[in-house]
C-alpha cells in the first residue's frame, strides 16, 4: 500500500528504478523539472533528444560494479560484488550530492536495478519511484538502439522487471506507466511528488518534460505473442499500477 511520506530533516536520495527504454529518462526529467536536484547530467543524446538525464560518474561506477560481478547491463550478474575502491567512489559521489544542501537529490541509471544494494549501503535516507513499459515496445527499442534481437530484448525485460517487482514487494514504490496518455502521466508525476514529501512548485518553467512526440516505438505491431511468464509479469505490473491509481483517486 502506497503511503505519503512525511519529510524528515535528513537529506533524501530519490532513486529512479526501471529498465532501459522504459521511460526512466522521462520520469527523472519530469521530477527534475519540478525541483529534484540531479547535479550534472546528460541533456542530449542521439536516442533521447532531451537527454537521458544520467550522471556519467554514476554510470561508470555502476558499470564497474557489474563488471566486478562478472556481468554487464545486458548480461546482469547473478550475484553482486563490490570492492573498497567502489565504495570510496560511491561515497565521494554521495558526498558531492549532500554538499549541494538540497533536501532532495536523485539519480537514475537503469543499471541501478542490479546495483541497488550497493547504493543503499552508502545512503542514509533513500526513496524509490519506478517505471515500466510494454515488453515488446522495450524489445523493439533495444533492437533499434543496440541491435538486440526481440528474443534477447524480451529476456532482458524479464530480468530487469523481475527485480522491479521484487523491490515493489520490499519497498514502498509508486509506479509510472510509460504507455499512458500525457494527462495521466502528468497526474502520476504530481502524485509521486506528494509521495516523496516534496513541495510542489507553483509554476514549472517551460513545456512539460514528457514529450509524447519523442517516444520511440509507440506501437507493438505484428501478431507476436508474449511468452506466458513475461505476459504474467507485465499483467502484474499493470495490476499494481491500477491499484495505485485507485488509491490516488480516493485521496
Amino acid at each position: 500500500m502506497i503511503r505519503i511520506w512525511r519529510k524528515k530533516t535528513m537529506q533524501t536520495a530519490v532513486i529512479i528504478l526501471g529498465m532501459h527504454r522504459s521511460g526512466t529518462s522521462s520520469l527523472v526529467g519530469s521530477l527534475q523539472q519540478k525541483g529534484l536536484f540531479l547535479g550534472e547530467v546528460f541533456e542530449w543524446s542521439p536516442f533521447n533528444l532531451k537527454g537521458n538525464r544520467e550522471n556519467e560518474e554514476i554510470m561508470k561506477l555502476n558499470d564497474s560494479v557489474l563488471i566486478s560481478s562478472n556481468g554487464s547491463w545486458d548480461n546482469p550478474p547473478e550475484f553482486l560484488r563490490w570492492e573498497e575502491i567502489h565504495k570510496k567512489e560511491r561515497n565521494r559521489i554521495i558526498k558531492n550530492f549532500t554538499k549541494s544542501k538540497h533536501d532532495f537529490f536523485g539519480f537514475k541509471d537503469p543499471r541501478t536495478m542490479f546495483t541497488l544494494p550497493f547504493w543503499k549501503e552508502g545512503l542514509s535516507v533513500a526513496r524509490f519511484v519506478g517505471t515500466f513499459r510494454h515488453p515488446l515496445k522495450v524489445a523493439k527499442s533495444l533492437n533499434t538502439r543496440n541491435g538486440l534481437t526481440l528474443d534477447e530484448g524480451l529476456h532482458l525485460w524479464k530480468q530487469y522487471n523481475n527485480k522491479l517487482l521484487m523491490y515493489i514487494e520490499k519497498y514502498d514504490i509508486p509506479l509510472a506507466n510509460f504507455d499512458v496518455t500525457p494527462k495521466e502521466y502528468y497526474s502520476r508525476i504530481d502524485f509521486m511528488f506528494s509521495y516523496l514529501g516534496m513541495n510542489q512548485p507553483q509554476k514549472v518553467a517551460g513545456e512539460p518534460f514528457f514529450d509524447e512526440s519523442l517516444v520511440s516505438n509507440k506501437t507493438i505491431g505484428g501478431e507476436r505473442q508474449l511468452p506466458r511468464p513475461i505476459m504474467s509479469m507485465y499483467n502484474r505490473l499493470l495490476e499494481i499500477y491500477e491499484n495505485q491509481t485507485r488509491v490516488m483517486i480516493q485521496k
